[in-house]
């Protein structure tokens, strides 16, 4: 069981959690929110944690059956969700995105990257050193077939037909 007061209490402090950049110790801050809001109740701060991951009241109400949660839910799923990415992904790309620049004749990618904790990290490239991450990544990828088990890439034919028509169109 919830009572307002301790859901008065979450609010408070999810409000001084989300107020700063979210990193990858914010999810493991709400945990612990959550459950020193609900003092040490286990099955409560279950509920109440994935009723605010899932973005639905669920079973928990107020003694007169009034879902409780609603306000919580509604400005703070979101932000739930993002943390639990952030913590479980944190380091992974979101995007990947590029310029073309020209310097004294020559061609560059301005490219920036983005990964889901929201660090950024920009870096110049020419043909060269594009076609030499090309190749990188390539033979990465090609070391995934080589291996035991299932092969990732399996699910991703595709995406790699559409590489390799992209590709076929630069050879002409």
């Amino acid at each position: 069981m919830v009572t307002k007061d301790q859901v008065i209490q979450l609010r408070a402090n999810l409000q001084r959690i989300f107020a700063l950049k979210i990193s990858r110790t914010t999810f493991r801050e709400t945990q612990n929110a959550i459950l020193a809001a609900v003092q040490g109740d286990t099955e409560a701060a279950n509920k109440v944690f994935e009723a605010l991951l899932k973005g639905e009241v669920g079973k928990v109400a107020d003694k007169d059956g009034t879902p409780i949660l609603q306000g919580l839910i509604d400005d703070f799923c979101i932000a739930m969700r993002l943390s639990k990415d952030v913590y479980e992904r944190g380091e992974f790309l979101q995007v990947i995105t590029s310029d073309r620049a020209s310097s004294q004749q020559q061609s560059l990618f301005v490219n920036r990257i983005r990964r889901i904790d929201g660090n950024e990290f920009q870096f110049v490239s020419d043909v060269d050193s594009t076609l030499s991450l090309l190749q990188h990544f390539v033979g990465r990828l090609n070391e995934l077939g080589d291996g035991e088990g299932e092969n990732p890439l399996s699910e991703k034919k595709d995406q790699l037909k559409a590489i390799n028509t992209g590709l076929q169109g630069l050879l002409k």
